[in-house]
């Protein structure tokens, strides 16, 4: 989506629509649908996650951090609130949060080093809901893993490692999106 960055306001524009690939049309229609419906971790419905022409009809979903945020996710794609997106693994470095994921999705693979999942092959995509000074290193990793990644906010505390993290994402080819859950807030 990148290479398409508006210099007018083109979100509605049937022209610009018309010249994305299919491909390109299934991510747009997808993050048209996320913004509209105030999500943003749904643009992976039915997105295209790999480098062939296939779509990918279940996207396998890790939690890494199991706090308020990382909860919320959980519960989302647990609930089948996101369509497509299947939780298979969650981390927290918490045994007593760890053991409250194990009550609440007793199906789903818990980890307590974030390393362990992003290397477990049980993921398609993570989402980092760590404290923010994590998010960098977190965020690389999982890119070196060949997994794409949803970020919560902000991307991180430090600018050089937020440019880091951004070279990552680029270089792997990934999916990459920050979750700014707050940007129609006035």
């Amino acid at each position: 989506i990148e290479k398409y960055e508006p210099q007018k306001d083109i979100y509605n524009s049937k022209v610009y629509y018309d010249t994305l690939t299919s491909e390109e049309k299934v991510l747009y229609n997808a993050l048209e649908y996320a913004f509209d419906n105030n999500y943003v971790y749904v643009f992976v419905d039915n997105a295209v996650l790999s480098d062939t022409d296939k779509t990918m009809e279940n996207i396998r979903l890790g939690v890494i951090g199991y706090g308020n945020m990382g909860t919320t996710h959980c519960k989302n794609a647990a609930n089948g609130l996101t369509p497509n997106l299947v939780l298979t693994a969650i981390c927290d470095i918490s045994e007593a949060r760890r053991n409250v994921a194990k009550e609440n999705h007793g199906d789903v693979a818990i980890f307590d080093n974030y390393k362990d999942l992003l290397k477990s092959g049980l993921c398609d995509l993570v989402i980092v809901a760590t404290p923010h000074y994590d998010h960098p290193k977190m965020v690389a990793d999982a890119f070196a893993e060949g997994l794409h990644v949803i970020c919560e906010k902000p991307a991180g505390v430090y600018t050089k490692q937020v440019l880091e993290m951004n070279e990552a994402a680029e270089k792997s080819g990934k999916v990459f999106s920050m979750m700014y859950n707050q940007r129609t807030n006035p």
